[in-house]
């Protein structure tokens, strides 16, 4: 039975986009008969569990820098989690770990699959390097990106071999939710993860504009302080805070009855916005940013979005108070999303795609 190691930038205890697709790829590969293990790195402290029968380390991040984990302490734990795979497939951006990768790519002879789904927002001149680095590292691995807008920003050389595989979704099935939290009849809601370029300060400054309108936030993250403190100044009564890891069922009762999905983050870190095809599997129209990458490509403005220029609180407010207001918009934006995630953004069209490479990937080892 061939092994994969998978490396993610992946929490078990989170629900966000990182975390889907990473559950998802597991599923995946464990039902078409591989065997698979996960190695990945978290903030704190390293631990471990197991999904669906895949072994998950954890290991400590010294640091992050725009996402990027740049130190890490993992590497030793990566080379020996790589010893019996087959195949490793890591996710990018993840500096910390090229020592590792170098080491079992030229030394031990493993056949790499570099899952690209972020760039590093960083300065020209440290992207050169950083490029130049990655080159090194990976040599001629062959690479996957989420959309074709990170690929023609890669800066690979034209001998890499590339493919273009988005990420897809299962569509959604709805179940009784077992959550205690009480809901409004009516609100929009903030899903994810809620990290520094999710725009929460400003999401959180376009709610206090909105007195009338009720909002949900559901995610875990260093972020989750200010949302606290907002909560505590008490000069709001319109939000309800979820701050905990949610089941499958919590997480789509809230899409179901949610009116909205808002998607306010402002870094090019957020490179894609699964949480904007969960939406649409929903039929829910998107408040979303003009990012200029596959965030817009994702949910375009007018099709299934609204679309606003980041950081512009009053613009955020606007968007969201339109659709508050006009049930007939909400219907048509959320339709037009459905068509979309159906026939782009389908997990079967995602589950053929890398059940086809990582075949390909396994045949051709020597």
């Amino acid at each position: 039975m061939p092994h994969i190691l998978l490396h993610s930038n992946y929490s078990p205890s989170s629900n966000g986009g990182i975390e889907r697709v990473s559950r998802q790829l597991i599923d995946i590969f464990v039902a078409n008969g591989y065997s698979v293990s996960c190695i990945c790195g978290i903030h704190s402290r390293s631990s471990n569990s197991i999904y669906k029968g895949c072994f998950v380390h954890c290991r400590s991040v010294l640091c992050k820098i725009k996402g990027a984990p740049i130190l890490s302490f993992g590497n030793i734990s990566f080379i020996f989690a790589s010893l019996r795979a087959d195949l490793i497939l890591f996710q990018e951006p993840f500096p910390g770990l090229w020592p590792a990768v170098f080491f079992c790519r030229v030394f031990l002879s493993k056949t790499l699959i570099v899952y690209v789904h972020a760039r590093p927002s960083v300065q020209k001149p440290v992207q050169r390097l950083y490029d130049f680095f990655r080159q090194v590292t990976f040599g001629r691995s062959h690479f996957v990106f989420t959309s074709e807008d990170l690929l023609s920003k890669s800066s690979l050389n034209k001998d890499v071999n590339c493919s273009v595989i988005p990420i897809g979704l299962s569509d959604p099935t709805i179940e009784p939710s077992l959550s205690s939290v009480e809901l409004p009849p009516k609100y929009i809601l903030y899903f994810g993860r809620l990290s520094w370029y999710k725009g929460i300060p400003i999401l959180l400054q376009a709610i206090a504009h909105l007195p009338d309108i009720f909002f949900v936030i559901a995610g875990t993250g260093t972020e989750a302080v200010h949302v606290s403190e907002f909560l505590e100044s008490g000069s709001i009564r319109n939000l309800t805070f979820i701050n905990r890891p949610l089941s499958e069922a919590e997480k789509n009762h809230l899409f179901h009855n949610a009116l909205c999905v808002v998607f306010p983050s402002t870094s090019q870190s957020e490179a894609f916005g699964i949480v904007q095809l969960e939406a649409m599997a929903f039929s829910k129209p998107i408040v979303n940013t003009q990012l200029a990458n596959a965030v817009n490509y994702v949910a375009p403005h007018g099709l299934c979005a609204i679309t606003v220029q980041t950081c512009d609180v009053l613009a955020l407010a606007n968007a969201m108070h339109r659709l508050w207001c006009n049930p007939s918009l909400c219907m048509s934006l959320g339709r037009a999303g459905r068509d979309r995630y159906l026939a782009l953004f389908s997990n079967r069209v995602f589950t053929d795609s890398w059940l086809k490479l990582v075949k390909d990937s396994i045949v051709t080892l020597p």
